[in-house]
């Protein structure tokens, strides 16, 4: 989805969205290590890399326990100057050591905000 979403102005494969929802966030990953996207900006440290309009709103829920989850909002910026929203999500074991973050009740209430 965030691939066929970013494809340059004009191509008819291009994908406009009303929202994206995605959990650990791969894209932020790939940007960094080898970005696929030429249309993009190239990552730089305090400088996030703003997305075209085909992406208006951003949910990424991750896993705060998952070394392969990543959050968006470090290196992605919305058109309109906002971040993408990044929610960390609960696995049992973070529950069990008392970590801070939303549990499966609170989760439905998040994605309809």
């Amino acid at each position: 989805m965030f691939d066929a979403a970013v494809r340059p102005l004009g191509d008819p494969r291009r994908l406009y969205l009303k929202t994206l929802t995605t959990f650990g966030s791969q894209p932020a990953f790939f940007h960094i290590v080898d970005r696929r996207t030429p249309e993009l900006a190239i990552y730089e440290r305090n400088r996030k890399v703003v997305l075209p309009e085909t992406i208006p709103k951003w949910t990424n829920l991750w896993d705060t326990m998952d070394l392969l989850a990543f959050t968006a909002s470090t290196v992605f910026e919305l058109h309109d100057g906002t971040s993408p929203r990044d929610v960390p999500v609960l696995d049992p074991l973070s529950l069990i050591f008392g970590r801070k973050g939303l549990d499966s009740l609170d989760l439905l209430a998040t994605l309809r905000s």
